[in-house]
């Protein structure tokens, strides 16, 4: 072999080149023949699995790459014989080696199969393999070489895939939790290699986990212990099961099966012995799990909705016994209504206030009959029963008779009716009673939706059919709503509407009775264009049951029944426009209170404004819209609005006026015919303040109408008072003293109890007078109560209250002001008098008791001819203030005195007050001048600039060295300007006070400071800051001022 090298064949290349092989076949490896020493130099430099092996004893030698195959046999299996190492498969592995020795033939295989013993346990293995012999000089064969790769886990994912997809497949035909089963057993019963054996068990109403498929000795019912319910419940993962029938292969595990986190069963599986059990074997379990309880989840749903879809067939089947049974009764009461009204209509002498309440009714009772007409004839239709007679017509005649009936009708709101009829080459077999249903619900569904244009009525030939369309220019269908057109009860969500009348099935019906004549219905719309419908109706009648067939032609006309298909005629002037807002209807009076009545009904509007308008002054409006805009015009008192209503309905409207600003208080009374619970919830909140439901009586009307009023008015009167009182609060709060505390306390007193003559109780001391607040009225304690209505109780007590705090609250700031102001100008130092220069100082405090304390100054004579001036400003007033003035003002006198820059004076001052506990902020500038050389040096710690005045008149600000306010920045660094001050010149330094007013902002301040320090520069220093000390005006000292004057006498 080749010497050895660190790359030479790495572990093994060390192990073969250490071996002691003269105790082994082989003998020493310097006497190994040439081809042996190049198959191993091939293994050991090879990167792919490869083994040696050698001589009748197939002495193994193998490279690093094949350490992982034989496993725990490494290295003990080098220079051993092959039987000794690979015992277990030794009846598979010898007949292959011996074959290529003995004939001299390569052997190769693909995913070969052996049984291994790598790891501790037997293994079922695969392998790619090429087996090639090693031939010696003489051409015999002295040893195989053999390149393999392992394959185990691709032919065991591939295997488990394919069982995996088989499940998913048999599954998914499934329809109940059985079917699941059955079907997952059977494919597991075709993959043994990895589930030796499967069982499922569902659990059942009792809680006990039942066999689904039967299995040989498998228990039909098992309970759940120990780990497997812990595993049930989401504890564990799938535990162990052992025994009969559990333990017939390997340990079986159990699968618990979900959906969420309910159980639906346990799938039992028995493992293969010959399997890692952890890894992909585990995770093949959890995908087969997941699988199956997705199949189950599936079935469990379907179940559901089969018995869902029953239950719903049976309660629609009761459903229509009720419909059909209620309609029917309705029928007798109704004839009992209808007949005794007409009698009286006919009698001649009926007053005419009379004849219209009585037509009201016989029209609502007609209205009435015709629902119940819809309703008996739908589930006569869906129940099977009903009964046709069929009878040859001519089409085209017998349409055009129906739709005239319309004609009147359409012209009175100004549309038009085209009717455009063609001869037919046959008859066309109808039941007349249907056709007309039909005809009339398609027209009169066309006149509600249409406003303006006409609609058009149209009879044709077709291909084998007759073809009828009926076709209007209204308002149109969304496309989305066009599919679910003619379920029953649908109606167009917000479709603009002369009425919100109908039960919603007249579209249903009309198919189903054009179905009953072998026919269909189709619609075609346009959103704001129009809708086309069009029926084709067979020619003969082959299509139709005979024994409903008749031979006898129908007569034309129409049937008794067209009346209750056409609008209720509006008798009262002006009702032509529905669309808009009705005409108003008032009491005659002048009312206080306004109410605005909305509902699309006109008999209802007119009953609502006769009951009201001896009450109230009454408006009616006929749809949403126009109620929205009558509101912002005339901010009723009450709006009472039906709930359901075309185009925007009460629901909607309520939510428009309650996000609108300036109708969002207005009360509103909701009207509606729905009188379930979660209807009145609904309209409640919506934001409707009541909600009335329909039949109700005039007494309970006005009875409730009476209540919202009064809650309205109460509410109102609330809501004024706190708003009053919030603002009272705030006007007194500002109050500096307690005269003016007194006479805001007079004006509000009287806004709040509604009365101008209102008394105001006051207490000075143990002394109670009772009269009206004055001015004048000096040393008051407090305010202890205002004599007025005693519904304005509460809000005068809290104005009382409010007004004694103000007035105690000020004697308190009086007091600190005296103690603040004293202790400040103690603190300020007297101005020394120094040669060559003048130096003024002053000081004025503010008129707000709060405000005082802050402001301050010093003058500090340092070494030779050199003075220090300094002017600062505390953030915070009164006391406090005052007392970190006089620290601030120390600590900056010594700083002065040891440091001739001032901006390191301001830095050693700023880390001062940032390190305290209590750290101390305020605006500093520090200014040095020489008196004999007029040099000037300054540093600004946020303070307003040093006003220079020249000896010429001329003045300005000095700019620059400004830095945030000392203790706000612990590392600011402080820098210093200088200039030069000549003969006469004179400085002024200052506190804000003086230049901030309320009415103007600073730099108008500083500018007018400007200005009248050049105005005032021919006076002397002290009559000069006098002058500056007037510009500020008694209104606007609300802050202190401070100011420090220096004038520079001729050198």
């Amino acid at each position: 072999m080749q010497k050895e090298t660190p790359s030479s064949g790495g572990e093994m290349g060390s192990r073969i080149r250490g071996h002691d092989w003269g105790t082994t076949p082989l003998g020493p490896m310097e006497q190994w023949p040439a081809p042996l020493r190049g198959a191993v130099d091939l293994a050991l430099s090879a990167g792919m699995q490869i083994v040696v092996f050698w001589g009748p004893d197939y002495i193994p030698l193998y490279n690093d790459p094949y350490i992982p195959t034989i496993g725990d046999k490494h290295p003990a299996a080098l220079g051993h014989p092959a039987v000794e190492n690979w015992r277990e498969t030794w009846d598979v592995l010898r007949p292959l080696l011996d074959g290529v020795r003995e004939t001299g033939e390569p052997f190769w295989a693909r995913d070969h199969p052996f049984l291994l013993v790598r790891h501790g346990f037997l293994e079922q293995t695969y392998f790619d393999i090429s087996y090639s012999p090693i031939r010696l000089a003489d051409g015999t064969v002295g040893g195989v070489l053999c390149l393999v790769s392992e394959t185990t886990g691709r032919v065991l994912a591939e295997r488990r895939l394919r069982t995996l997809s088989q499940v998913g497949v048999a599954a998914s035909g499934t329809v109940t939790r059985q079917e699941v089963a059955r079907a997952v057993v059977s494919v597991l019963g075709e993959a043994r290699d990895d589930v030796p054996f499967a069982l499922v068990y569902l659990l059942d109403a009792d809680g006990d986990l039942r066999l689904a498929v039967p299995h040989g000795t498998a228990p039909a019912r098992i309970r759940a212990g120990g780990d497997l319910q812990r595993s049930m419940t989401g504890g564990g993962s799938a535990p162990e099961l052992s025994g009969e029938p559990f333990g017939a292969s390997g340990p079986a595990v159990a699968l618990v099966l979900t959906s969420g986190a309910r159980v639906l069963g346990v799938l039992v599986c028995g493992t293969n012995p010959l399997l890692q059990p952890r890894g992909p074997y585990q995770e093949f379990f959890e995908v087969l799990t997941a699988g199956v309880s997705r199949a189950l989840s599936a079935a469990e749903a379907h179940e559901h909705e089969r018995r869902r879809t029953r239950e719903l067939a049976e309660l629609d089947d009761a459903k229509t016994a009720f419909f059909s049974n209620i309609s029917h009764e309705l029928r007798t009461p109704l004839a009992l209504i209808l007949g005794p009204l007409q009698e009286l209509l006919d009698d001649p002498s009926l007053g005419s206030d009379q004849h219209t309440v009585l037509r009201t009714a016989r029209r609502n009772a007609m209205r009435l009959l015709t629902l119940v007409n819809d309703v008996l004839d739908f589930t006569s239709v869906d129940s099977g029963r009903t009964r046709a007679r069929y009878q040859p017509t001519d089409l085209t005649a017998q349409t055009a008779e129906l739709a005239g009936v319309f004609r009147s009708s359409m012209e009175s709101v100004g549309l038009t009716l085209r009717v455009e009829g063609e001869p037919l080459p046959e008859p066309v077999h109808l039941d007349r009673h249907m056709w007309e249903r039909i005809v009339f619900n398609l027209l009169s569904n066309a006149l509600k939706h249409t406003f303006a244009g006409g609609v058009t009525v149209g009879v044709r030939p077709g291909e084998g059919h007759a073809v009828v369309t009926v076709s209007d220019t209204g308002v149109g269908i969304p496309g989305h709503e066009i599919p679910n057109l003619f379920e029953r009860f649908h109606r167009v969500s917000g479709s603009p509407s002369r009425s919100h009348e109908g039960t919603g099935i007249g579209l249903a019906l009309a198919r189903e009775l054009i179905a009953l004549h072998g026919g269909r219905i189709e619609a075609d719309s346009r959103l704001g264009e129009g809708t086309t419908f069009t029926i084709t109706l067979p020619y003969g009648s082959a299509h139709l049951p005979q024994d409903q067939v008749a031979d006898a032609a129908m007569p034309y006309g129409t049937g008794p029944g067209e009346g209750l298909w056409l609008p209720i005629p509006d008798e009262r002037a002006g009702r032509g426009a529905t669309n808009g807002a009705a005409p108003e209807h008032s009491a005659g009076r002048s009312a206080v209170e306004r109410i605005l009545v909305v509902d699309d009904n006109a008999d209802l509007r007119e009953y609502l404004v006769r009951l009201l308008s001896p009450h109230w002054a009454v408006t009616a409006v006929a749809d949403g819209a126009a109620a929205l805009d009558a509101a912002r015009e005339q901010n009723p008192d009450l709006i009472i609005a039906d709930v359901m209503m075309p185009g925007m309905d009460g629901l909607e409207l309520v939510r428009r006026l309650r996000a609108d600003p300036g109708t969002r208080s207005m009360s509103i009374m909701l009207l509606s015919a729905r009188a379930g619970k979660e209807e009145s919830l609904t309209g409640l909140t919506a934001g409707a303040d009541e909600y009335l439901v329909k039949p109700f009586s005039a007494r309970e009307l006005l009875t409730r109408v009476r209540g919202v009023l009064r809650l309205a008015a109460a509410r109102s009167r609330h809501n004024r008072q706190l708003r009053e009182l919030t603002e009272a609060a705030l006007a007194i709060n500002e109050a500096p003293s307690a005269p003016e505390v007194l006479a805001l306390t007079e004006k509000y007193g009287r806004l709040l109890a509604d009365s101008p003559g209102a008394r105001v109780t006051l207490a000075s001391g143990s002394d109670l007078r009772v009269e009206p607040p004055s001015a004048a009225v000096s040393a008051v304690s407090g305010v202890s109560g205002i004599a007025a209505d005693g519904r304005d109780d509460t809000v005068l007590r809290q104005l009382a209250q409010l007004t004694a705090a103000r007035l105690e609250n000020l004697k308190q700031l009086e007091l600190e002001h005296r103690i603040a102001t004293t202790l400040q100008l103690a603190l300020l130092p007297e101005v020394p008098r120094i040669s060559g220069a003048e130096i003024v100082g002053r000081y004025r405090p503010g008129n707000d008791e709060s405000s005082v304390g802050g402001d301050w100054y010093d003058v500090i004579r340092v070494s030779g001819d050199e003075v220090v001036l300094v002017i600062g400003d505390i953030v915070g007033k009164g006391v406090k203030a005052a007392a970190t003035m006089g620290r601030m003002r120390n600590a900056l006198r010594a700083y002065a005195l040891e440091d001739p820059d001032p901006g390191r004076i301001l830095g050693r001052l700023n880390r001062m007050t940032t390190g305290r506990y209590d750290r101390m902020h305020g605006t500093v500038l520090c200014v040095r001048l020489s008196l004999s050389t007029g040099r000037l040096q300054y540093s600004s710690a946020g303070h307003p600039p040093v006003l220079i005045c020249r000896a010429d008149g001329e003045a300005d600000y000095l700019g620059g060295a400004l830095a945030p306010l000392v203790g706000a920045l612990p590392s600011t660094v402080f820098t210093t300007a200088e200039t030069r001050l000549e003969p006469g010149d004179r400085l002024l330094l200052y506190t804000d006070g003086i230049v901030e007013k309320r009415s103007a902002d600073i730099l108008a301040g500083m500018a007018r400071l400007r200005s009248e320090m050049v105005k005032a520069a021919g006076l002397d220093l002290d009559a000069q800051l006098e002058s500056l000390l007037a510009l500020v005006g008694d209104e606007d000292t609300r802050d202190d001022v401070a100011l420090l004057g220096f004038a520079l006498a001729g050198v």
